[in-house]
């Protein structure tokens, strides 16, 4: 089982026998989670490769250890550290794992700098290009408030009446704080009738979502994260519109076929770049899709999202190019 382990995932089974009944935030989906049950350890986890519910995010249950794995979204760091500290009973210790190239030293200097009562950081172990950190016991209760991390921004979305917009967001929310030009451009092209089942596949903060809705389309949004989900729907909640908004890993979570599947599928995963994730969203489409359904998706002009789709599809067409993106419909 550990040969499959990630990096970071490895280090911190070497301090397995002193986990038990640990509290995991942002497990990477490696198996970690496996192996230390099989260890006798854990109890449940909050956000990642098994996806919480809002009540989990939001209950002030505490442990005795609290695990905290480096995001790859640096905007995020702040608010798990809190999270985290939250979680931790007093007496307890709070530990941060993580890869240096990824951050995770500038992360420990930041875990440090939010210990206000009276805890001390020290790095615990190193290896395999990786680092462990824990936290000593603190002497007060912490608690968190998600609400505190909730921000709002207004954007003109291109073909829809009555803007501005409002998109609400959380941290490390794709894209936080604006309209990415990548999506900006596929609204410009996008056209959605009434009634029409339209699926948003990587719904981030849900512009799209928001658009697709605005024009009368019955909108299913999934996103594999649940903070984009808690985005996209408080977005149509705002703006007094109703979807299908779920956690789902790919189309794992969904039933039904759809007249137009849309998304600006994720290229980044943390400092490293893939294709994937759209790959695989090219390929399961026409599972999904009714008979004369479309796929239309945005990405950057040279990856090879074209030849995938002609593969998949046995048509693809360019609706429009600009700014080092592309709009493919198939």
């Amino acid at each position: 089982m550990s040969g499959s382990l990630s990096n970071p995932s490895q280090l911190l089974m070497r301090h397995a026998d002193a986990l038990s009944g640990s509290f995991l935030i942002n497990p990477p989906a490696d198996g970690i989670m496996r192996q230390l049950q099989a260890d006798g350890g854990l109890r449940l986890t909050a956000h990642g490769s098994d996806q919480p519910s809002v009540e989990q995010l939001r209950s002030g249950e505490r442990s005795e250890n609290v695990v905290l794995f480096l995001p790859k979204s640096r905007a995020r760091i702040a608010m798990l550290i809190d999270l985290a500290l939250s979680r931790t009973a007093i007496g307890g210790r709070t530990w941060l794992v993580g890869a240096k190239k990824e951050g995770i030293a500038s992360a420990a200097r930041q875990f440090g700098l939010a210990l206000t009562d009276g805890g001390t950081v020290r790095k615990t172990d190193a290896a395999r290009h990786c680092m462990l950190f824990q936290a000593g016991p603190g002497d007060t209760a912490r608690s968190f408030d998600l609400d505190a991390y909730w921000e709002s921004f207004p954007v003109s979305l291109p073909g829809v009446d009555g803007g501005p917009h409002t998109l609400f967001s959380l941290p490390g929310v794709f894209a936080r704080g604006r309209l990415d030009p990548g999506t900006e451009l596929l609204l410009g092209h996008l056209q959605t009738s009434p009634g029409q089942k339209v699926l948003d596949f990587g719904c981030g903060a849900g512009p799209i979502t928001l658009a697709a809705a605005r024009g009368g389309a019955r909108v299913t949004a999934l996103d594999s994260d649940l903070l984009a989900v808690l985005s996209t729907r408080r977005t149509l909640a705002e703006a007094g519109l109703t979807g299908d908004v779920m956690v789902s890993d790919g189309f794992s979570q969904v039933n039904g076929s759809f007249d137009l599947i849309i998304s600006n599928p994720p290229f980044h995963q943390g400092v490293q770049t893939t294709s994937q994730a759209a790959h695989g969203l090219i390929r399961q489409a026409p599972a999904y899709l009714k008979p004369g359904g479309s796929l239309l998706l945005v990405a950057n002009a040279f990856l090879d999202y074209p030849r995938v789709m002609q593969e998949t599809f046995g048509r693809c067409h360019c609706v429009a190019e600009a700014g080092g993106y592309k709009v493919l419909k198939a």
